[in-house]
């Protein structure tokens, strides 16, 4: 279970830096 939790925990960081990355693209496309 809490190898589980390990793996969500990962996965939903992995997720927030490719959004944060495609967010400060498109910032920067904008500017």
């Amino acid at each position: 279970m809490m190898l589980l939790q390990q793996l969500k925990i990962s996965k939903a960081t992995v997720f927030l830096v490719h959004q944060r990355r495609s967010f400060s693209r498109l910032a920067a496309a904008k500017l």
